[in-house]
């Protein structure tokens, strides 16, 4: 007997920390573009028992590409980029799924946007069509300011403008010295969790960028799927500069895409080492400070939280149809970029495979059918859990 789609979230959620995990119950009964963000094992597991087609391509896939997974975030080199974003589930993959992956979201997200199923099937066209181009012509890209469309241009522009001192005003208090603790975006961490993250941070800190000493620890409350999880904000101050930095530190768990990939894997020392490594592969530009610490079993990813970072913003979308497109292309040319860039790379498939996949006829209305129907099979899954939360029988301590 096939398990309910409740079973499956609460068993797939199991072991989270309580408080955030049920943030995370209620967020995704919000809507069905949430509920697809906050449950990706649950695709995964569908596709992987009904793929769309034999599809041969092994690509460093993002492993949860949809819209709000693309986002800005300052390099290495000081530049600020529109790019993928998100690394978690990571991992080698058949292109389809990606695809697939992201797809489903047009069409979940298409409610907030206001717009027809007709024009998300549009939207979903361009966005393979584009990537068919991209990948034909065999050359990754970068999405700067100077280069793309008006839309990204403003968001770009908007997050440029928040300086680190704007962001550090929002999270931390100077009298006492200390991260604020608002139950929204901060919770305070007890004081031997607090010890532990500080001697294993501060050991990385000392081999790497001795020139900072730790000040304050605290749970830090981000995203969607990654809700229970152990995941931190960390407040520096530079020895000499006197200057306050804040770092993100994550806990890293195991692909929900791994586990499904007919794709053999990689062997990673650890979850983490799998996270950075293929985030260093696959972007443009390596963001700030990417880097893992491993603490015995676990092992954890931490950056820079920038005040130049940040997921798209879909308002920007709303009510702007005919820009909408635009949006939509670009985000298929940094897939492809991305895939390219990341060709021939522990174990992906080379470009030349790639372009033999783009050019192959009839993949685009396999892939197009499959995520209307993909999308249907989540709005009943969304309806079935929005009703179960109503009644108040999903909350942590339900398993």
């Amino acid at each position: 007997m096939a398990r309910s789609v409740e079973d499956r979230i609460l068993k797939y959620n199991e072991g989270r920390l309580t408080p955030l995990l049920d943030l995370k119950y209620k967020a995704i009964s919000e809507n069905p573009f949430r509920f697809y963000r906050g449950t990706d094992h649950l695709f995964y597991e569908d596709i992987a028992k009904n793929p769309p087609l034999k599809d041969k391509t092994r690509i460093w896939a993002c492993g949860d590409l949809h819209l709000e997974n693309f986002g800005s975030y300052r390099a290495n080199n000081g530049q600020v980029y529109f790019d993928i974003n998100d690394f978690d589930e990571a991992a080698l993959a058949p292109t389809s799924w990606e695809i697939i992956r992201f797809l489903v979201s047009i069409y979940a997200a298409s409610e907030y946007w206001a717009i027809s199923s007709t024009q998300a099937a549009a939207l979903c066209a361009a966005f393979t069509d584009q990537y068919k181009k991209r990948i034909i012509a065999g050359k990754a890209y970068a999405i700067e300011k100077a280069t793309t469309s008006p839309l990204i241009q403003t968001f770009i522009e908007q997050v440029e403008k928040r300086s680190e001192l704007d962001l550090l005003k929002k999270r931390i208090l100077l009298k006492p010295l200390g991260i604020i603790i608002n139950n929204e975006k901060a919770l305070p961490a007890a004081q031997k969790e607090k010890e532990r993250i500080k001697i294993l941070f501060s050991s990385y800190l000392k081999m790497h960028h001795p020139e900072f000493q730790i000040q304050d620890i605290a749970i830090r409350i981000s995203g969607t799927g990654s809700l229970g999880l152990k995941r931190y904000i960390i407040l520096v101050q530079h020895k000499v500069k006197k200057e306050f930095t804040l770092f993100d530190l994550k806990m890293a768990q195991p692909s929900v895409l791994a586990e499904s990939s007919p794709v053999k894997q990689p062997s990673w020392k650890s979850e983490a080492e799998r996270i950075v490594t293929i985030q260093k592969l696959v972007p443009y530009a390596i963001p700030r400070y990417l880097d893992f610490i491993v603490d015995g079993k676990d092992s954890y990813i931490f950056r820079q939280l920038q005040p130049a970072a940040d997921k798209f913003d879909q308002k920007l979308c709303k009510g702007k149809t005919s820009q909408m497109e635009v949006l939509i292309r670009q985000m298929a040319s940094a897939v492809a970029s991305a895939q390219i860039r990341s060709a021939s790379r522990h174990g992906s498939s080379s470009v030349d495979e790639l372009i033999e996949f783009a050019e192959n006829q009839g993949w685009q209305k396999k892939l197009l059918s499959y995520a209307v129907d993909y999308h249907k099979k989540l709005l009943k899954d969304f309806e079935s859990y929005r009703k179960s939360y109503a009644k108040g029988t999903i909350k942590a301590s339900s398993k």
